[in-house]
């Protein structure tokens, strides 16, 4: 509903790209950086917690954003296929040589073989954090929205209408639930490799 009420001279996802994106990184830095070593147990989940809503907020807008920028940037469908093509290149390259480069550098970082130290992780993903909010500076600056609404439609929706649609939507809260119930897993999960 935010997003339909945009009013800006960028268009209606652009802003959200920028606006998002910085938060973004910014978080999973400090996400990274909590002197989780130090926090009971309690603080430690209590920590998580704030930052996955803070996540949840944030990284929402930015992927919304950055999914949906396609279909406003030409009422052509083949243009918008050209685009998607070079995009799903460059999304599923970086993870590749991310994926051979990274037991290297952690190799260099903590001397062993290992994947499972919290140091390796401190310093390689905040420099690709923002190296991925740069990339999306480059769609950012260099992307205009073609498929533009008249100035006569005026949609507006109050937060509350939305807050209240949302409250009521029982698929909402199943798809929720179902994230946060995996969230909790994937956390689990994660512990119990790092103990044994």
């Amino acid at each position: 509903k935010m997003i339909d009420n945009t009013k800006s001279m960028k268009g209606k996802y652009r802003p959200y790209i920028l606006t998002m994106g910085l938060p973004t990184a910014v978080l999973g830095s400090l996400f990274l950086w909590m002197p989780y070593e130090h926090m009971s147990l309690f603080w430690k989940c209590a920590v998580v917690l704030g930052f996955n809503v803070a996540f949840q907020f944030f990284f929402s807008f930015f992927q919304d954003s950055y999914d949906s920028l396609i279909n406003v940037l030409s009422p052509n469908s083949i243009e918008r296929s050209d685009v998607l093509s070079i995009r799903y290149i460059v999304e599923n390259l970086s993870p590749s040589i991310v994926g051979i480069i990274f037991p290297l550098l952690a190799k260099m970082i903590t001397g062993e073989d290992t994947l499972y130290d919290i140091k390796i992780y401190r310093y390689l993903y905040p420099p690709m954090l923002f190296a991925g909010f740069l990339v999306s500076m480059i769609i950012y600056f260099n992307t205009t929205e073609k498929i533009v609404q008249p100035k006569s439609r005026n949609v507006q929706i109050k937060f509350t209408d939305a807050f209240r649609a949302v409250a009521r939507n029982k698929y909402f809260w199943i798809i929720s639930l179902a994230g946060w119930i995996g969230f909790l897993e994937v956390g689990f999960h994660k512990i119990m490799e790092w103990m044994y």
